[in-house]
């Protein structure tokens, strides 16, 4: 069903869709042991056609807050064109297909941070260090000019997108989650606002790993690219790797 609808039929109509649902039984959730001990790790794929390079990293639960600014910075961090991340890989290395950085929630107590994209195969050891060096820089010592401008279109973008029924129930749903209030899910482009670049500086040194404590990760069909790599052919054998 699209177009107009109102909310007393909108409820109707909730009710109706999940009447015939089984109650079920509440599912414990699992105790997941992560580690983010660094190590570098080359998953060998000899007939992939291009090299992907990924660092990774902790950051603390979104139940914590500071999470709209954590996206303030990595989105600054990755912005295309401009960013210091653009700059160095696909400007100054001119080694890049394409990177980005951002997080996701693994599950309600593990994030994770990731700075990812493709690279020239025989380019990826260059770039592995240059990501690192690049980051560690930004995180100790950003310069932040032109963050206003980024976040001023951030928080205007998300004023429009919270405003989709999918987006504002799946934004009201991480929230609840978090025990943190659903009605916060319209004010997100606000709060977003008032984010400034003190709260960004002070977040990079506060809680975001340090260059050299980032888990660094490639697949590639070069199984030497990346010297001093734990080389795997299987996923499941990264448990393997020191």
């Amino acid at each position: 069903m699209t177009g107009a609808i109102s909310r007393s039929d909108a409820g109707k109509a909730v009710d109706q869709l999940l009447a015939g649902l089984p109650e079920g039984q509440a599912q414990a959730a699992p105790n997941i042991d992560t580690s983010f001990e660094p190590r570098t790790v080359l998953l060998h794929l000899p007939d992939a056609e291009k090299t992907t390079l990924g660092l990774l990293g902790q950051l603390p639960p979104t139940a914590e807050g500071g999470d709209l600014t954590d996206l303030l910075a990595l989105s600054f961090f990755g912005r295309s064109g401009s960013g210091p991340l653009f700059d160095a890989v696909r400007t100054e290395l001119r080694a890049s297909y394409g990177f980005q950085a951002g997080f996701t929630n693994y599950d309600r107590a593990t994030r994770i941070m990731f700075i990812a994209g493709e690279v020239e195969t025989e380019k990826l050891a260059e770039a592995a260090d240059l990501v690192r060096t690049t980051y560690e820089a930004f995180r100790a010592a950003p310069d932040l000019t032109g963050l206003d401008d980024l976040r001023r279109g951030m928080a205007e973008g998300t004023e429009r997108n919270v405003l989709y029924v999918d987006v504002a129930a799946r934004t009201m749903l991480e929230l609840a989650l978090d025990d943190r209030s659903p009605g916060d899910a319209p004010r997100l482009g606000e709060l977003l606002e008032s984010v400034t670049a003190q709260d960004v500086q002070e977040r990079l040194a506060s809680v975001f790993p340090s260059g050299d404590d980032l888990i660094v990760v490639a697949a590639s069909p070069d199984a030497s690219a990346l010297p001093g790599a734990c080389v795997i052919t299987k996923f499941e054998q990264v448990v393997q790797c020191p």
